[in-house]
């Protein structure tokens, strides 16, 4: 029952021919897409400004090229494999950037250095057999260089991402147009969808122990109504906890939060790892589950721990027992297995709520092969 999520693709965005209007309506919404790379051309280094977090690429033509470059965080791209060469002497990552047209052009990609980082492949035909080709030989070979097409929308990545079922590496997005880098970005969102497999589990015990701290998970995102985290109190597994997302009398709704409960709790994140809850803080990432089992990784904004009433859920799957404990109140719920809401306060042993159960045995959240008692 693992955390199945499709492997990361590389987004690289061509800023090479935006000019200083275009600049400022369309950089920032590549700053604020999954776009991790911007490809640039060495006058540029000087004039546009880019967030920490994207890497820069650079095109060069020629070889006194390098030099204005100066700062080898840079990724040195060219179509002149003696400038490559140059350029991964002096400590830069390197892209041979190759226009495919013709029988010639493409031996010249399947001969590509293999200390090369990247490869960036444009087609001037519509068919993706060089694609194919050249994922095929590198397979068949062992090299290991990130291929990259170049493509102009959205779709024509989701294909790139497809060809041959494991696809190209990446893609390099080249267009004026917002709505395909928007596009580009709700492709990418999809794509990031793992799935866990959630299970019917059935209450079987729900005893008020008093006051205790509870920490409530404020993410930086818009959770939607089947939408919540797994948490629990043993690395057996935990339940659906719903987020804030829901009517609640007397106050606003808190759609990006999730009441998860007692500090000592683990709630699951990326690669199937379970995380205290008290280990969270600004800038952890959660796994932010639908009552369907599909997830994606959210980013935690804040941690907000109060004392609170505490009540404990026990519930059962075959054999195998969870438990949770959650604060004492009407407003917190967790999802039945008919993907509503259900009060906790109105809980009655028999119920069922939706689950994750998995293999017990964690050190610091990490699955271990040790047997480890918890109860």
């Amino acid at each position: 029952m693992k955390n199945q999520n499709v492997p990361a693709k590389k987004i690289w965005f061509d800023a090479r021919n935006i000019d200083e209007k275009e600049k400022n309506l369309i950089l920032p919404i590549v700053f604020n897409s999954h776009i991790d790379t911007l490809l640039i051309e060495s006058l540029q280094i000087e004039k546009l400004y880019a967030p920490s977090r994207l890497k820069l690429a650079v095109y060069i033509k020629e070889i006194g090229e390098i030099e204005k470059i100066g700062n080898n965080n840079f990724i040195v791209v060219s179509d002149s494999i003696s400038c490559l060469r140059l350029a991964k002497k002096g400590g830069y990552e390197t892209a041979f950037y190759t226009t495919i047209k013709d029988k010639t052009t493409l031996e010249n990609s399947l001969n590509i250095d293999s200390d090369m980082d990247y490869l960036i492949v444009k087609l001037t035909d519509e068919t993706n057999i060089p694609l194919e080709l050249i994922i095929a030989t590198f397979q068949n070979n062992g090299t290991k260089v990130c291929l990259l097409k170049e493509v102009s929308i959205a779709q024509e990545a989701a294909v790139a991402f497809g060809v041959m079922e494991v696809g190209s590496d990446g893609v390099l997005l080249s267009t004026k147009e917002i709505k395909e880098i928007l596009q580009l970005n709700r492709l990418i969102d999809s794509m990031n969808k793992g799935r866990l497999h959630l299970v019917r589990a059935k209450v079987k015990r729900i005893e008020h122990i008093g006051m205790g701290d509870r920490a409530c998970v404020d993410t930086t995102t818009i959770m939607e109504k089947d939408e919540g985290m797994i948490v629990g109190s043993t690395s057996t597994g935990g339940i659906l906890v719903c987020s804030e997302v829901h009517p609640l009398p007397y106050m606003n709704t808190r759609p990006f939060r999730v009441n998860a409960g007692a500090v000592h709790s683990y709630v699951w994140g990326p690669n199937n790892k379970a995380e205290y809850l008290t280990d969270l803080k600004t800038g952890s990432k959660v796994t932010c589950v639908t009552t369907g089992g599909l997830t994606r990784i959210v980013s935690i904004g804040r941690v907000k721990i109060e004392v609170r009433p505490l009540l404990l859920i026990e519930a059962v799957e075959k054999e195998t027992n969870i438990s949770i404990i959650m604060q004492d109140d009407w407003h917190v719920r967790v999802f039945g297995t008919d993907g509503k809401p259900k009060n906790i306060t109105n809980l009655k042993c028999g119920d069922e709520v939706l689950a994750y159960i998995c293999e017990p045995g964690r050190h610091v959240g990490i699955k271990v092969d040790e047997k480890i008692i918890e109860y």
